[in-house]
């Protein structure tokens, strides 16, 4: 009977112990972490933005999935321009930028963005309070579908991101601003 028990008590602290959750975010599973649990899902978008659905938690922890991959490059072109502070990495088979900021004047406080691919979507993820990758970081991307894209593609992707947000600033500052009365 001591032995049963036991047995009840291990059980129960290791479930006390496991204190993540599944939640499934634009058709992707992800392991959400204790600390970023019972975030708030949403989807939106736009033109140049595309179709995305978020998680956000406290407004400071954040996870985008893209819809089409093709229409993020607003939002992941303008991270990857205007952060001086990024590199390529590779997360358990996922090819990923790291981007990392400092409090600033566009940052209320350090943070840590990763850009990667999953089962075909584009996914970013904000953690705050810190600029380096953390586990919880990696865990969240490990508790992800595989790649579909090569580090080859990946890197593309990026590219073509920055490149068409580059054109589109371009564009912008080309137009001549007229004032009619």
């Amino acid at each position: 009977m001591k032995k049963y028990h036991l047995i009840l008590i291990c059980i129960f602290f290791l479930a006390i112990l496991n204190t993540s959750y599944a939640e499934q975010i634009n058709g992707i599973n992800f392991t959400i972490p204790e600390p970023y649990q019972c975030g708030t899902i949403s989807t939106g978008g736009g033109p140049g933005i595309g179709v995305y659905t978020k998680y956000i938690k406290d407004s400071f922890f954040r996870l985008f999935v893209y819809s089409d991959a093709e229409h993020m490059d607003t939002y992941v072109g303008y991270q990857l321009y205007t952060t001086p502070n990024k590199e390529k990495i590779t997360i358990d088979g996922h090819p990923a930028m790291l981007l990392k900021y400092s409090t600033g004047p566009r940052n209320p406080i350090n943070s840590t963005e990763i850009i990667f691919e999953s089962d075909g979507k584009i996914v970013t993820i904000e953690i705050p309070y810190t600029n380096e990758l953390t586990n919880t970081s990696i865990d969240i991307i490990k508790s992800t579908p595989p790649s579909t894209l090569s580090e080859f593609e990946f890197n593309l992707t990026m590219s073509y991101a920055l490149n068409i947000y580059k054109i589109k600033q371009d564009l912008e500052d080309s137009y001549p601003i007229y004032i009619y009365r």
